[in-house]
């Protein structure tokens, strides 16, 4: 149970982008429960997001070294720098043979297209991610973008409308309390 409320605190910093606070808790965690992979997981996604290179490489070398094999190595091979794009698709094609319902395989394998210039796999990798959880947040920009590539303004707008009204910032100190104290109390 404390597990998928840890997981739920960090996916939701990280879809509103609070990286910072992500990375605190997630410190926290690597500290309880040095052998959870999705720790670590997040941690590399969070500095990809961030387009840190170095910590990257460092997270992807404890992910797959500590973890071989898993849906967690398979998407640190794709998010190495340097990574060609069909060669990335093809680590996130077989973590998603693995884990076929999580939101990040898809989110990542959108953003590969995209960055290929293929929007319409994009799009439809974006769609499949929202399908699997609806509030993927971070997926309104990029499919905003793909919609605005192929001319598809409407739906663009409709994107830019869901990034208005769900990316509130969720500055809650309050929460951010708690979940740091229940962390400290399960150590001990």
């Amino acid at each position: 149970m404390e597990r998928i409320l840890n997981f739920q605190h960090v996916h939701l910093l990280i879809q509103h982008r609070e990286f910072n606070q992500a990375n605190k808790f997630l410190e926290t965690l690597l500290l309880i429960e040095p052998s959870e992979s999705l720790w670590y997981f997040f941690k590399l996604f969070i500095a990809s997001e961030n387009r840190r290179g170095q910590e990257i490489e460092t997270w992807h070398k404890k992910i797959t070294t500590l973890f071989p094999g898993t849906v967690e190595a398979k998407i640190a091979e794709a998010l190495l720098p340097g990574k060609e794009i069909s060669i990335a698709i093809k680590s996130l094609d077989q973590a998603l043979t693995m884990d076929i319902h999580n939101p990040y395989i898809y989110y990542l394998l959108g953003n590969y297209f995209r960055m290929d210039g293929d929007y319409l796999n994009a799009i439809k990798c974006y769609q499949l991610c929202l399908a699997v959880d609806k509030e993927f947040l971070l997926v309104y920009p990029n499919r905003m973008h793909c919609f605005n590539q192929i001319g598809d303004f409407y739906s663009a707008f409709h994107d830019l409308q869901n990034i208005l009204d769900k990316s509130l910032n969720i500055n809650n100190t309050i929460l951010e309390d708690q979940m740091m104290a229940n962390l400290r109390q399960a150590k001990k």
